[in-house]
């Protein structure tokens, strides 16, 4: 059954939360569901980060000598890092939210609430996205056009400076892909569930 039949059945059933999906204008129009799958994505996603930095060391260490005894930590490393974190812990939230959908909302007016939550945590999720989406894309252009990183840092935009806290490449892509599987897995028993 796909979200628009299951959405017509509960209005037919008189869910105030499927009343309020059609009738509250959403600032990310996703459902719950939609936006829990995409940021098990994008935590997947984020697995990338390590594998492909570790194709260009080479490079790294050309632009940034000070880099030569750990080519992993990078500042691009800690970017992605807060950003995996933040997309777990929001994907969590819209799990919870989810749940107590499923099981406790009784008023139009709970729904409405719950709505206007889901665009904040919605607005979370997209932010460390676009951190993720913003270290991954620094490590392509790298990989792909290697001088530009190098004219970047010589004119002070040092994408792969070295880091100063929690900043290694590989703390990223393992937290990113645990933490997808986390939020499938999850997902997955709630949509059992309904």
């Amino acid at each position: 059954m796909d979200e628009d039949d299951d959405l017509v059945d509960r209005l037919i059933a008189d869910d105030p939360y499927a009343e309020a999906e059609v009738t509250e204008r959403r600032m990310i129009p996703l459902t719950l569901g939609q936006k829990v799958r995409f940021a098990a994505v994008i935590l997947a996603f984020s697995g990338l980060l390590a594998p492909l930095v570790s194709t260009q060391t080479s490079l790294i260490i050309g632009v940034e000598p000070s880099t030569q005894a750990n080519p992993y930590r990078l500042s691009i490393g800690s970017f992605a890092f807060y950003g995996v974190v933040t997309v777990f812990i929001v994907a969590l939230f819209l799990l919870g939210l989810r749940k107590k959908v499923m099981h406790e909302v009784e008023s139009a007016s709970a729904a409405r609430k719950i709505i206007r939550i889901e665009d904040i945590a919605a607005w979370f999720l997209l932010l460390a996205t676009a951190a993720i989406v913003i270290s991954l894309g620094f490590v392509v252009v790298g990989i792909i056009l290697p001088e530009t990183i190098a004219d970047l840092t010589e004119r002070g935009i040092r994408p792969y400076r070295p880091a100063t806290a929690v900043g290694d490449v590989r703390l990223s892509s393992v937290s990113g892909a645990i933490g997808a599987l986390i939020v499938f897995v999850l997902d997955n028993i709630q949509e059992r569930q309904r």
